[in-house]
């Protein structure tokens, strides 16, 4: 079944909201086959899974998502997102035996070393998203350094050092004290480190709003034409394992 135009999706979201579960199961379907597929739901459980999802949305988590809905993102985004937390709701509420331990211990296990498979998985999801990143050209580094902001992982000079910005000031805080900024601050304290070459120092709103259509960009390119659900979440965390990547590989390494 082909994907649900924005448009429609947005009017069902707030109209019909059991129509737009049904146009929308075929998107369920595929993210319940991914846990599936990598061991985190086992395949007898599937159906019990989707009703679980369904009867969430049905019973209040859809009435959320009128209220939290930020039209910026397209509705297939924000719902793949909703029903990732609910497949980690599911595993989370049934923890009675091994088959259905909590999922973040779970996916430490899907992680550790011992399990060559899964590395492999991780490697080539770096891959893809190096690709992606070098679409950027030019703005790759400026769009490397946004993310770190939006994440909140830390900022190094050098980081601020290759951005096209002659006379960047030194980083005056340190990130602890960033930590405790809130985001709209964070972006305002670095958008002078950002690129000039427009002649117009670029405001911190500017500087947020470009990050979340980069992030909208990278999160479409990294789920089209495959079954990947790739959310704000599950970015963050590929884009940690790539800098971490990066890092390992070469001492040197900066972005």
């Amino acid at each position: 079944m082909k994907s649900v135009p924005n448009e429609i999706n947005h009017d069902l979201l707030f109209n019909d909201p059991q129509k737009f579960v049904v146009k929308n199961q075929y998107a369920v379907e595929i993210i319940v086959d991914r846990y599936v597929k990598l061991g985190y739901i086992h395949i007898k459980n599937k159906n019990e899974v989707i009703q679980h999802i369904n009867l969430r949305l049905l019973d209040g988590v859809i009435s959320k998502m009128q209220a939290q809905y930020d039209p910026s993102y397209f509705v297939s985004t924000y719902f793949a997102t909703i029903v990732n937390n609910l497949c980690k709701e599911f595993l989370n509420l049934n923890k009675k035996n091994d088959a259905n331990i909590r999922f973040e211990d779970f996916a430490k296990q899907k992680e550790s070393k011992s399990n060559p498979n899964n590395l492999l998985i991780i490697d080539e999801e770096i891959k893809r998203l190096e690709f992606i990143f070098g679409m950027y050209n030019k703005k790759k580094v400026k769009l490397l350094t946004a993310l770190k902001i939006k994440l909140r992982l830390d900022i190094k000079g050098e980081d601020l050092a290759q951005l096209d910005n002659s006379d960047a000031i030194p980083l005056l805080h340190s990130n602890a004290v960033l930590a405790d900024m809130t985001e709209s601050a964070l972006f305002e304290y670095f958008a002078p480190y950002f690129d000039k070459s427009s002649g117009k120092q670029i405001s911190g709103n500017t500087l947020k709003r470009w990050t979340y259509q980069k992030i909208e960009e990278i999160i479409y390119l990294l789920n089209e034409n495959t079954q990947s659900t790739y959310n704000l979440e599950t970015l963050g965390t590929l884009y940690e394992k790539y800098l971490e990547n990066k890092s390992n590989s070469s001492g040197n390494f900066y972005i």
